[in-house]
């Protein structure tokens, strides 16, 4: 399928509407529809006459789901699973973003979520980090979920693996409002609208400043993270997870990351 049927591109004013467009599959991430999304996000970033952007899921199902394990399983490198979202972090957009949120925001797509600057949701919408039960980790919401809701409510997403409803999400301000399905995108774009009545040097000023400080120390959190993440995908679990998930049977965890000494490095087990 052509990527620019699977993320729509539109335009009113300054505002732009971005849409994942794969509802068969949950609104899941293959290469191309990540890749075309991240073009069109440049794309808003780029353009001076654009200052806000919504990004949504079409379905009503799900806003997004993240990477397509089916992919995931068979890209092959070094023998071992890789998933989209394993990719080098894409910088900052530098502009306001409105998440409109509807059905299942899991893993990569909460992800996703996560670098809007605000979350509106629906009520049967629900939210996780399932990446630890296809013997995975998160990329991004691994380290920026504990730096936007209580570190509890955090952990307990990517400890478990587990979803939250929308009432929960709202109440731990993870969502800023709930909203009904067909207000949805209507009242996204009043939010856009109430940013566009807003000076745009201080919108800009804003936007920066927040983000500057969301991310002091996030590049030394990636660093540190990166000798685990590459034990974890090259271990058998990394192949397992995903095997199981094609297969529709429960996974077979073997266990066998190599372990870290006292010092902070990863060594052989």
């Amino acid at each position: 399928m052509d990527p620019a049927e699977q993320i729509h591109y539109d335009v009113d004013g300054q505002v732009a509407l971005v849409t994942i467009d794969r509802p068969d599959s949950l609104n899941a991430l293959d290469d191309a529809a990540y890749t075309r999304l991240w073009e069109v996000l440049r794309t808003f970033a780029s353009d001076p006459s654009l200052r806000v952007a919504i990004v949504t899921g079409t379905g009503g199902r799900a806003f997004s789901v993240g990477s397509d394990m089916r992919q995931s399983f068979w890209h092959p490198q070094e023998g071992h699973a890789v998933t989209v979202t394993e990719a080098a972090e894409p910088p900052a957009i530098g502009k306001p973003l409105i998440a409109a949120i509807d059905g299942f925001c899991v893993g990569g797509g909460l992800e996703w979520a996560l670098r809007c600057d605000i979350r509106i949701a629906t009520p049967r919408s629900s939210f996780g980090l399932p990446e630890p039960r296809s013997g995975t980790l998160a990329g991004f919401g691994l380290h920026m979920l504990s730096r936007l809701i209580p570190p509890g409510e955090a952990l307990y997403l990517q400890l478990t693996g587990a979803r939250i409803d929308a009432a929960r999400a709202y109440h731990c301000c993870l969502v800023q409002e709930l909203v009904s399905p067909e207000d949805l995108l209507p009242r996204a774009r009043e939010i856009a609208d109430m940013v566009l009545a807003c000076a745009p040097m201080a919108i800009d000023a804003i936007t920066q400043t927040v983000h500057f400080g969301l991310r002091q120390g996030l590049e030394d959190s990636y660093r540190f993270v990166a000798p685990l993440a590459s034990a974890v995908g090259a271990s058998a679990d990394a192949r397992e997870g995903p095997r199981a998930f094609v297969e529709k049977r429960p996974p077979s965890w073997q266990g066998n990351v190599a372990p870290r000494d006292k010092g902070g490095e990863t060594r052989d087990g």
